[in-house]
C-alpha cells in the first residue's frame, strides 16, 4: 500500500500480482493478515483502478471484501469480527466510488444499514458504525465527480439509518461539547446527503425528526434538532417555518435539547443562503434567544446562546435586526449582570470561574455584534451597553492599580478584556454624536489607548484596541486626525513583529498557523486602512511609514492577513488619488505620490500571483481591490499605464466574482474524513 501510494503507475506491471496476493490475504484464516489486507485495499483503491484491464482484479477483491464484511456483521467470522468489519467497510467506501458497480453499491448500502440498525455486537462497535456511515457518505458524495451514486430506492433506508445514528446515546456529563464519533459522523453524513439530493433527503429527515421530537427521551428530542440542523446546513435553502423546531427546543427543560438548538442556530446562520424564509427564521430565533437568555440556568448554555446571537447578527442587515434589537440587547445586558454576580461565588482560578469568564466574553461579543449589525438604530442602547463594559474594565483596572481583587476582577481574563474593548468600539461608534455618551466614550478610549501603549499587554487585548480605534475612526472621520500619532506607530510596529504563524514543510510548502500575534496583525492592518479612509488628507504624513509596512504583508503565509492587506491597499490607493489632486505635476510631492501608487500596484500584483501560497479568500480580496482601483480614473492616471497593465496581466482575465471566497464549513464538507 505504501509503495503504490508513493509510486503509483510506475508499479503498474505488478498490479495483477498484487491484486492476487491481496485477494488471498483477505480470505486468510489469520485475523491479523485479513485486517491488514483490507486496510491495504482501501489505501490503494484510487491508484489501482486505472483502466478496464485491471477492473476484474478489483471486482474479485471487492467481492471478497463484501464476503468478509457480511460474515463479520452476522458474527460468523473467526477472530476480531468488529475490527474486520470496520476494515471491510473502510475498504468498501473506496471501492464503491472507484468501481461504480451497481451490484456492489446495493450490497454495500444493505450492509451499512444493517450495521447502523443493529444494537448488538460486533455491529454496534463505534468504529463499525462510523465506517458504515462513511460508506453512505461516499455514495452520496460520489467521489471526485461529485455525482450521487446512491440508488433512488435506497434513500429511505439510508436516511432512516443515518438519523438513528445521529443520536448520542451516552453524552458526557462532565463535558457537554463531547460528542460520540459515530453521532458526529452521522450528522456530517446528513449534511452531505442533503447537499447531494435536498428534495429527496429533507422530507425524509423532517419526518424522522418529527417522530423523535415527540419522544419522552430527551436525547431523542435533541437528536431531532441535530437532524434538522445538519440537513438544512447541507441543503442551504430554508422553507417557511424551518425555525419552529429550534424555537420549541429552546424552551425544553433538558440541557441536551437546548444545547442542540443553540448550536444549531450558529450553524444555520452561517450556512443558509440569504432568503426571506431564512431571515424570518433567524429573527424568530433571535426573539426566542432574547427571552431565554436571562433565564438560562446553565452557564455553558448561556455562552452558546450568546454565540448564536453573534452568528445571527453577523448575517443580518440593519433593517432586519431592528425589530428585535432592543429585546435582544436588554436580554444580553441582564445575562451579563447575572454572570458577573455569579462570579462572586466562584473560587479564583477554578473551573467555575473559567466558565463564567467565557460566558461574559461571549455576551460582550454578542453585544458588539448587535451594535455592528444595527449601528443606525443602536444609539438608545449605547449608554447602558457602554456602562456595562466600563464597569467591568474599571474593575480590572482597580484590581491592577490597588493590588487587591475587585469582586468582578477575577472574571476579567485577557480574553474577556479583549471582548469588552472590541465590542465597546462598535457601541460608541453607533452613537458618536450623542453628548450623553461622551464621558463614557472618552474613558473607553483612554483604556484602549493605555492597552496600545503597554508592551506587556497580551496580543489579543492589543488586537481589540486596534479594532476599537478602527470603529472610532470610521465614526469620527477627520476628527480622528489628532489621534493618528497615538495609534498609527503602534499598528505599524505590530506588522514588523514575527507572529510565529508560518510552518515550512519538508517539501518546501509554506503553511499558516493561527496565533494570537497573527490576530493582532490582521486587526492592525484593518485599522490602518480604516484610518486612511476616515481621515483622508490628514493621513498623508503617515503614508511613507505605513505603506511599506502594509505592502510587506503581501507575501504573508496567512490568507487572512493577505485579504486584510488587499483591503487596506485599496483604501490607501484612494487616499493617494485625493492627495495627488492638489499636487502640481513635476513637483517632488507629486513624484512621491506616483511612486506610492506604483508600490500599491506591485503589492496587489504580488497578492494576486501569490507564488507558493493558497487561499481563495485572499485572491478574491486582491482582485476586488484591483478592480476598484483600476475603475478609479484618478488612480490609473496617477500610477501610470505600465503599472495598470501589470495589474491586468497579473489578473489574467480573472475577476473577483469568478473566485469563491473560502468558507470553513464548506471546506470541511469537501474533505474526506
Amino acid at each position: 500500500a505504501a509503495l503504490i501510494d508513493s509510486m503509483g503507475a510506475r508499479l503498474r506491471q505488478h498490479y495483477p500480482e498484487i491484486g492476487r496476493t491481496l485477494l488471498v490475504c483477505i480470505r486468510s484464516q489469520d485475523a491479523g493478515v485479513r485486517v491488514a489486507a483490507l486496510s491495504a485495499v482501501s489505501t490503494t483503491a484510487s491508484s489501482w483502478c486505472m483502466d478496464a484491464e485491471l477492473m476484474q482484479h478489483w471486482q474479485d477483491v471487492a467481492n471478497a471484501v463484501m464476503e468478509i464484511g457480511a460474515a463479520a456483521a452476522i458474527g460468523s467470522l473467526q477472530g476480531d469480527a468488529a475490527k474486520a468489519l470496520a476494515a471491510a467497510l473502510h475498504a468498501l467506501a473506496a471501492l464503491v466510488v472507484t468501481l461504480r458497480s451497481e451490484s456492489l453499491i446495493r450490497a454495500s448500502v444493505e450492509l451499512a444499514c444493517r450495521v447502523l440498525g443493529t444494537g448488538t455486537s460486533p455491529c454496534s462497535a463505534e468504529a463499525c458504525r462510523t465506517q458504515a456511515l462513511q460508506v453512505l457518505r461516499a455514495l452520496a458524495k460520489g467521489g471526485t465527480a461529485q455525482d450521487c451514486l446512491l440508488p433512488e430506492d435506497a434513500w429511505g433506508a439510508s436516511i432512516r439509518a443515518i438519523c438513528l445514528t445521529s443520536k448520542d446515546a451516552a453524552p458526557s456529563v462532565d463535558d457537554i461539547d463531547e460528542v460520540s464519533v459515530s453521532a458526529q459522523a452521522a450528522r456530517e453524513c446528513l449534511r452531505v446527503a442533503a447537499r447531494a439530493a435536498p428534495r429527496i433527503v429533507l422530507p425524509l429527515v423532517l419526518e424522522a425528526a418529527r417522530e423523535a421530537a415527540q419522544s419522552k427521551d430527551a436525547l431523542d428530542r435533541a437528536s431531532s434538532v441535530h437532524m434538522v440542523v445538519f440537513a438544512l446546513c447541507g441543503a442551504r435553502e430554508a422553507e417557511l417555518g424551518w425555525a419552529v423546531p429550534l424555537v420549541r427546543a429552546l424552551a425544553d427543560s433538558t440541557v441536551w435539547v437546548r444545547q442542540a438548538a443553540y448550536e444549531g442556530a450558529v450553524l444555520l446562520a452561517e450556512s443558509l443562503r440569504p432568503s426571506t424564509a431564512a431571515t424570518e427564521g433567524l429573527l424568530l430565533l433571535l426573539a426566542a434567544l432574547a427571552e431565554r437568555l436571562p433565564t438560562e440556568s446553565e452557564p455553558e448554555l448561556v455562552r452558546k446562546a450568546a454565540e448564536a446571537v453573534t452568528a445571527i447578527f453577523g448575517e443580518s442587515t440593519t433593517d432586519e435586526a431592528i425589530s428585535v434589537l432592543r429585546a435582544v440587547v436588554e436580554g444580553l445586558l441582564r445575562a451579563t449582570t447575572l454572570a458577573v454576580t455569579a462570579s462572586a461565588a466562584a473560587a479564583h482560578g477554578s473551573n467555575d470561574m473559567c466558565t463564567v469568564a467565557s460566558v461574559v466574553g461571549a455576551l460582550a461579543a454578542a453585544i458588539g455584534a448587535a451594535a455592528a449589525a444595527a449601528a443606525d438604530h443602536f444609539a438608545p442602547l449605547a449608554l447602558p451597553a457602554a456602562g456595562t463594559f466600563l464597569e467591568l474594565l474599571r474593575a480590572k483596572s482597580a484590581a491592577t492599580a490597588e493590588g487587591k481583587a475587585h469582586p468582578s476582577a477575577h472574571v476579567m481574563t485577557p480574553a474577556v478584556v479583549a471582548s469588552c474593548i472590541d465590542a465597546a468600539g462598535a457601541v460608541v461608534a453607533s452613537a458618536w454624536s450623542d453628548a450623553n455618551l461622551r464621558p463614557a466614550r472618552d474613558e473607553l478610549a483612554t483604556i484602549a489607548g493605555a492597552v496600545l501603549a503597554d508592551d506587556r499587554a497580551p496580543s489579543e487585548v492589543r488586537a481589540s484596541a486596534h479594532t476599537f480605534f478602527r470603529w472610532v475612526a470610521l465614526a469620527s472621520f477627520e476628527e480622528f486626525t489628532g489621534t493618528l500619532r497615538q495609534v498609527v506607530p503602534v499598528a505599524v510596529e505590530a506588522l514588523r513583529d514575527n507572529d510565529g504563524g508560518e510552518v515550512v514543510r519538508y517539501s518546501g510548502l509554506r503553511r499558516a498557523v493561527r496565533t494570537g500575534q497573527q490576530e493582532e496583525r490582521v486587526t492592525a492592518i484593518e485599522a490602518l486602512g480604516a484610518y486612511a479612509a476616515a481621515t483622508g488628507v490628514g493621513f498623508a504624513p503617515f503614508l511613507s511609514l505605513v505603506l511599506p509596512a502594509v505592502c510587506g504583508q503581501a507575501q504573508h503565509v496567512s490568507a487572512e492577513v493577505r485579504a486584510s492587506t488587499a483591503g487596506a491597499l485599496e483604501r490607501m490607493g484612494r487616499v493617494l488619488v485625493t492627495l495627488a489632486g492638489n499636487l502640481p505635476v513635476g513637483t517632488p510631492d507629486r513624484a512621491a505620490a506616483v511612486a506610492m501608487a506604483q508600490a500599491v500596484c506591485q503589492a496587489l500584483c504580488s497578492l494576486i500571483a501569490a507564488p507558493g501560497l493558497d487561499g481563495s479568500r485572499a485572491l478574491r480580496a486582491a482582485l476586488l481591490a484591483k478592480e476598484d482601483l483600476v475603475e478609479c480614473n484618478g488612480f490609473s492616471a496617477l500610477a501610470g499605464s505600465e503599472a495598470i497593465a501589470a495589474l491586468d496581466a497579473a489578473a489574467e482575465g480573472r475577476r473577483a466574482d469568478d473566485v469563491e471566497s473560502s468558507c470553513a464549513g464548506e471546506d470541511e464538507l469537501e474533505q474526506d474524513t
